[in-house]
């Protein structure tokens, strides 16, 4: 996406230094019973910046829409509109949705998500679960741990920075993006990568969700990927510990790129959009067949008359904890 540190430099220790001894120790958690989630996040309201045919609500109007919420099992709700017909001929802004960015801002340690849904997958939408640095964009970075459009069943993880940022070399389980993984990371594409079938979309909440790891240290970011059947034990048991996980889905291994100087004041983000850069454009005609499977020309035309097909365009989010070293 389309953006108080994991760990600053400043409260860096000797302990966080020598890794052989270091653990993680929650600092944040985002969907504990005792807190309100969306008190913790702004509602962004402005135009979408990736061209969506989406109308972001504020918090007042998510909750009289009922586009947010707490359920009964205490997983937090973050929905859309798929009640109301839009005409595009009328130019209207788009599908009411919701856009939210942490209040609070991280550098370095250990994010756990836990996704019970997702929005699925289906022509138009494009849901993420991002990170968005300080600064105008790119600047300060981006990480896209949880990304994809239309009818995808595969996640896409991508970095985006400044100048002078290269990423040295891609490793782990995913596949790379030969055309930009070891390149600059100001393109729009980004730099990034795929990971394996069933981490995204419909797939993905047929095993009912899981859990999205990821690490940010000085000299790479690492994103793992756990289906719900094969969550190590030490993340149920609330210390978790990267280093028994295995090869991470992702592994973006710093060339000539300071980590710690181009990741910086990296907000948690949850959006759902339509259409725009992504989803819509040359991506409903070419190489997702939306525009042959729904036979509609445009994906704001198949948005706007379809309200319906969007009653799974939501997230479930179980918990989201922070752990620094």
């Amino acid at each position: 996406m389309p953006s108080t540190p994991f760990l600053t430099l400043a409260l860096a220790t000797t302990l966080f230094l020598n890794p052989a001894v270091a653990t993680y120790k929650i600092v944040d958690d985002y969907t504990s019973n005792t807190s309100d989630f969306f008190s913790l996040f702004n509602f962004f309201t402005e135009p979408d910046p990736t061209q969506g045919f989406v109308s972001y609500q504020p918090y007042s109007s998510a909750v009289a829409s009922k586009l947010i919420g707490r359920m009964p099992d205490n997983s937090i709700y973050i929905g859309v509109d798929y009640t109301t017909k839009l005409s595009v001929a009328f130019n209207s802004p788009g599908r009411a949705s919701i856009r939210i960015e942490g209040k609070k801002s991280y550098n370095w340690g250990l994010m756990i998500a836990d996704i019970w849904h997702m929005p699925d997958s289906t022509c138009g939408n494009w849901p993420a679960m991002w990170l968005l640095g300080s600064g105008p964009w790119p600047h300060g970075g981006e990480v896209d741990i949880l990304e994809g459009v239309n009818d995808a069943v595969r996640n896409v993880v991508t970095l985006h920075t400044g100048e002078g940022c290269v990423v040295d070399r891609m490793e782990g389980g995913g596949t790379a993006s030969e055309s930009n993984s070891t390149s600059y990371m100001t393109r729009k594409s980004g730099c990034g990568g795929t990971a394996p079938k069933g981490s995204f979309g419909d797939e993905f909440n047929k095993k009912k969700g899981g859990i999205w790891a990821l690490q940010v240290e000085s000299d790479a970011i690492k994103i793992w990927y756990f289906a719900r059947n094969s969550t190590p034990r030490d993340l149920s048991g609330g210390k978790p510990d990267p280093d028994k996980w295995g090869k991470p889905d992702m592994d973006f291994r710093a060339g000539g790129c300071d980590i710690g100087k181009a990741f910086k004041k990296l907000s948690i983000m949850f959006n759902i959009t339509f259409c725009g850069e992504n989803a819509g454009k040359t991506a409903w005609s070419t190489w997702t067949g939306c525009q042959q499977s729904t036979k509609k020309t445009t994906c704001e035309e198949f948005v706007g008359a379809t309200p319906h097909a969007f009653d799974q365009a939501y997230f479930l989010i179980n918990n989201i904890k922070l752990f620094q070293k």
